[in-house]
């Protein structure tokens, strides 16, 4: 077994440890035994080998009719990194299309979050990539949900394959936050967060609002899409911090916001700022 792991491309190898931690297997097949030229191409394009894991995985999650097409469209794979990469997409996206299959795919995402200390972050590419489909898919099969939030200007295509800007947690029995990472900057990043349930096998989505109290209106403002230099849930003290930087060229100012989960909403208990930034930098690492 040394030997043979010693003579793998490293590439391979790193797949081979990320299926091993991940339960996604990216990609779906053996590397080792790669032998067409799209194989060899998935192979040596990360972001496409985890593509074809999460379509292996929601494909082997659904019972559909449309499994029955999986060898024609295999064959109709394009030689192409950033062809086959939206050939990918669309393909889950397919899968994806009945809301029965939401729930059955949503189910074992869910458990696979369980499994993992109940926190997906930065290293778990893969299932953040299916939960952003899933809450896609799920958006547009809502007619009701799909017009509020285009009422309020709110975007519901996100680059989900942004490495290391989102994140999910368990917040309840069932009950899981989605940070959703919208668009991502060199300060803060654009984020929104989804509370996630699965009611009786049904999987249901909400766009929470995220509150901050205006020193200058001194009233409380809500709004569903924030720009923060970073969001973490603090499992122990069931808190999500936010950490806001709010500073101009002249002087550093930062704040920091703690907010519990109440009846599926997030509730402000407490914000403070400060003008220190090294100590601002220093605590929005934590979850790091």
């Amino acid at each position: 077994m040394g030997r043979l792991i010693k003579k793998l491309p490293i590439i391979v190898l790193l797949l081979v440890i990320f299926n091993t931690v991940h339960g996604v297997t990216c990609p779906s097949f053996d590397c080792a035994k790669a032998k067409t030229s799209i194989e060899k191409l998935i192979c040596k394009t990360p972001e496409i080998a985890q593509l074809d894991g999460v379509m292996a995985f929601v494909y082997h999650s659904i019972n559909s009719a449309i499994k029955r097409t999986q060898r024609k469209w295999l064959k109709g794979r394009p030689n192409n990194a950033e062809l086959l990469k939206e050939y990918y997409i669309q393909r889950t996206k397919e899968f994806l299309a009945d809301s029965n299959h939401i729930d059955l795919v949503a189910d074992k995402v869910f458990k696979l979050i369980d499994s993992l200390n109940s926190e997906v972050a930065d290293g778990h590419q893969p299932i953040l990539i299916l939960l952003g489909l899933i809450i896609e898919k799920y958006i547009k099969s809502d007619v009701g949900i799909l017009k509020a939030l285009s009422e309020q200007g709110i975007e519901t295509t996100q680059d989900f394959l942004i490495l290391g800007a989102s994140a999910c947690y368990k917040v309840g029995d069932r009950k899981y936050l989605f940070k959703w990472c919208h668009g991502r900057g060199n300060h803060n990043s654009g984020y929104y967060l989804w509370l996630m349930s699965l009611d009786n096998g049904v999987f249901s989505a909400k766009l929470l609002d995220m509150q901050e109290y205006d020193d200058k209106t001194q009233v409380l403002k809500s709004k569903k899409d924030v720009t923060a230099h970073s969001i973490y849930y603090d499992g122990k003290t069931q808190t999500l911090v936010m950490a806001i930087n709010c500073s101009d060229v002249n002087q550093f100012y930062g704040k920091k916001l703690l907010f519990k989960i109440d009846d599926d909403n997030l509730v402000l208990e407490k914000q403070y700022g400060t003008h220190d930034y090294k100590s601002f930098v220093e605590d929005a690492q934590i979850s790091n």
